[in-house]
């Protein structure tokens, strides 16, 4: 699973923001934009994880994986179940990450869509790795074994930005802040700091303009 920083610092940001901390409000739709229930479900699982409260962690990525199909959120459901797969991996429960990577594999086949499983590589391509040594129909082993290879012909690895987080860069890149960024781009103001809490994390740094340089030059921003 990417990891969130230092989970101490990440619990207090969370208590500081009052940010929702049980399930049932992290994944209420009638409240707040899917996007920024998605946002918030997926910092709070890898949170959780990271925390080793990992059967808290998996009944909120269950719950995202619920409310993702029961809306036709299917990028959505992919990110739920890759997070589900990386948390009861870390649990040791080993026979439920191989259900949720069958299950990821399966509705995959519906959207050419893996960058969840790329933004954690090793553990997705040791999961992977295991469920071609079971016992699979022809067309399971193919979808692993396609998966697999996918995953071992990338390059080194390198920030990879979701079209929502470009967004957000090309604003910060503007010298905007998070309240003008959110009346901009239609989300709320902790889905704008968890955009860029994801893009520190993949880029490395901490500061927005570091953030915006090193995506200017790995080309991503014009």
């Amino acid at each position: 699973m990417a990891a969130i920083g230092q989970p101490w610092h990440a619990a207090r940001v969370w208590r500081d923001e009052a940010l929702p901390e049980e399930a049932e409000e992290l994944l209420d739709l009638d409240g707040q934009p899917w996007r920024t229930m998605e946002s918030l479900a997926c910092a709070r699982v890898r949170l959780l994880a990271a925390q080793g409260e990992f059967a808290g962690a998996e009944k909120v990525a269950s719950g995202l994986c619920a409310a993702a199909s029961e809306h036709g959120l299917l990028r959505t459901l992919l990110r739920g179940l890759a997070l589900s797969m990386a948390v009861t991996e870390g649990a040791g429960w080993t026979d439920r990450s191989l259900e949720r990577l069958v299950e990821l594999l399966r509705r995959s086949g519906e959207l050419d869509y893996v960058r969840p499983l790329i933004r954690q590589r090793d553990l997705s391509r040791a999961v992977l790795r295991r469920l071609l040594g079971t016992h699979l129909d022809a067309d399971q082993r193919d979808g692993a074994g396609s998966m697999l290879a996918r995953l071992e012909a990338k390059g080194p690895d390198k920030p990879i930005f979701s079209a929502r987080e470009l967004q957000v860069l090309a604003e910060v890149r503007e010298g905007r802040r998070n309240k003008e960024i959110a009346g901009r781009l239609g989300i709320s103001q902790p889905g704008v700091r968890f955009h860029l809490a994801n893009i520190y994390r993949e880029t490395g740094v901490s500061r927005r303009n570091e953030a915006v340089r090193t995506a200017q030059s790995m080309g991503l921003l014009d």
